[in-house]
């Protein structure tokens, strides 16, 4: 005679159920449950045993220890632990409870913080982020080129510019309808002439700066060997080497491009000197 299942919100319950009904109706033997389960006889006895007693609530799995219910009190201490320091683990947090005088078991902070939707922990960073800034202005200025947007009534344009890492001041720029090393040492030059030189000048590895196939010096590099201004660039993977360039482009496009209507790329230099100033 087949055994009926009853309907069960217990996952783990109902597995265990499914074979205990077929022994206790005399479908199974132990040994034969216990085989088709991977489980011992001793397992499978307990579990019958347990079920003659409580019926399915026997089946479920029993709380460790004595579980007590969670103050308000307790739980804004785990919360304020967990979001002091946005890494730190269940352990780590029942161990600092303990400091406290809270003494709470590592599963019972998990279930708060799931509770209050605070358990996910943030990715650990190997090495320390710290933020790096020349000491002095001209020491080292940063030069780039934004992506090509298209501005209505000039069409493509590029910005190149240059800027001191220490002082964020605009060393030089210009707006030019396409990218080229002609353009970056037009701008530099434009910039030695009203600053004097920096130290160093860090770029990325595009091919207006560095030759990436090891063909030589580019221009560029030339000409500040000449001048003896060091050349360093940005670690491919590392986009934070050239943060600063990337926070002012976004600026420019937010406070300077949508603000004004251009007629041509004249009007636009025109308007961009007075937008620097």
């Amino acid at each position: 005679m087949a055994s009926v299942i009853p309907v069960f919100e217990d996952s783990q319950a109902l597995s265990r159920l499914k074979f205990v009904l077929p022994v206790v109706a005399g479908d199974l033997s132990i040994a034969q449950a216990a085989r088709q389960n991977r489980l011992s006889r001793t397992q499978v006895k307990t579990w019958i045993a347990r079920y003659k007693e409580l019926g399915v609530e026997g089946l479920r799995n029993r709380p460790r220890g004595r579980s007590r219910p969670t103050t308000t009190s307790v739980e804004e201490a785990v919360l304020r632990l967990k979001r002091e320091r946005r890494g730190r683990s269940c352990r780590k947090i029942r161990d600092l409870l303990k400091e406290e005088g809270f003494t709470l078991h590592r599963q019972t902070v998990y279930r708060i913080l799931r509770k209050h939707g605070e358990h996910r922990r943030e990715t650990k960073q190997l090495k320390p982020d710290h933020d790096f800034e020349y000491p002095e202005p001209n020491d080292c200025w940063q030069i780039d080129i934004m992506d090509g947007i298209i501005v209505k009534g000039v069409g493509l344009v590029y910005l190149h510019a240059t800027i001191d890492d220490h002082s964020r001041d605009v060393m030089g720029s210009e707006w030019f309808t396409g990218k080229g090393a002609k353009n970056v040492l037009k701008v530099l030059r434009g910039a030695f002439e009203r600053n004097g030189l920096p130290k160093h000048i860090l770029a990325d590895h595009g091919t207006e700066f560095k030759d990436s196939l090891g063909r030589g010096l580019t221009q560029y590099e030339q000409v500040l060997r000449r001048l003896s201004v060091d050349t360093i660039y940005a670690s491919i993977g590392k986009p934070k080497a050239k943060g600063k360039q990337e926070r002012w482009h976004r600026f420019v496009q937010e406070d300077f491009l949508t603000e004004y209507t251009f007629t041509s790329l004249e009007d636009l230099n025109r308007r961009w000197v007075g937008w620097v100033h």
